[in-house]
């Protein structure tokens, strides 16, 4: 009964009426599709291989200076945490820290080192700043 109705709605909707056939059907043009999307991607990734093999020939040395910068960021992006996180431990109150794992804000020489240390960075490295900024 139930094949009867499943092969009436089938040809209703214009459809095989064996349900199998029907998925597989379905299938066939799931992995036609899957195909021409792999063969516009492959085209694609081709497309983008070319400009960068002309990029890499016609600017090596472009390259390698943002190779170089990109790892001047990446350290430099480090230290700024690391200043971050000490400009929030003095701001909170920082300095020595008690026994009892609060800070004791009586301490102004930790204070003086921490600003002194920002200083001495930015003169070290004036890049420091403009990334900051």
């Amino acid at each position: 009964m139930q094949s009867h109705s499943i092969a009436t709605a089938a040809r209703y909707l214009g459809q095989p009426a064996d349900p199998l056939k029907l998925s597989v059907d379905q299938v066939k043009l799931q992995v036609e599709e899957i195909g021409t999307t792999l063969l516009s991607l492959q085209t694609t990734v081709n497309a983008v291989r070319t400009v960068t093999t002309a990029f890499e020939r016609e600017f090596p040395d472009v390259l390698r200076q943002l190779d170089i910068l990109a790892g001047q960021l990446d350290r430099e992006k480090g230290d700024v945490a690391v200043l971050k996180e000490q400009l929030a431990f003095f701001a909170n109150g920082g300095g020595r820290i008690r026994n009892d794992g609060a800070t004791d804000a009586s301490s102004s020489r930790g204070l003086y080192s921490f600003l002194l240390s920002i200083v001495m960075r930015y003169l070290y490295n004036p890049f420091l700043f403009f990334v900051h900024a």
